[in-house]
C-alpha cells in the first residue's frame, strides 16, 4: 500500500481470573492512491528475484506507469 497512515489501535483489556479470553485491537489504516492511480501492489509466486531480494531496500512499484490496479488489488 502507498501514502499509508495509521490510526491508534483500541486497546481493550480486562482481568480474567479463571479463564483466557482473546482481546482483539483494531487498527484503522488509509492508504492514498499513488499519482499514477495505483492504491497497492502485492507480490506472488510469479515475482522475480530482484524484486523479492530487494523488498526491504525500497518501495516497490510496478515497471509500467499506466493506472491498471486504480482502486483494486
Amino acid at each position: 500500500m502507498y501514502y499509508c497512515t495509521a490510526a491508534r489501535p483500541t486497546i481493550e483489556g480486562k482481568t480474567n481470573e479463571d479463564s483466557k479470553e482473546v482481546q482483539t485491537e483494531s487498527l484503522e489504516i488509509t492508504a492514498t492512491p499513488l499519482p499514477s492511480g495505483l492504491v497497492k501492489v502485492k507480490a506472488g509466486a510469479n515475482t522475480d528475484d530482484t524484486v523479492y531480494n530487494g523488498w526491504y531496500q525500497s518501495v516497490y512499484q510496478t515497471p509500467t506507469t499506466e493506472p491498471t490496479e486504480q482502486g483494486q488489488g
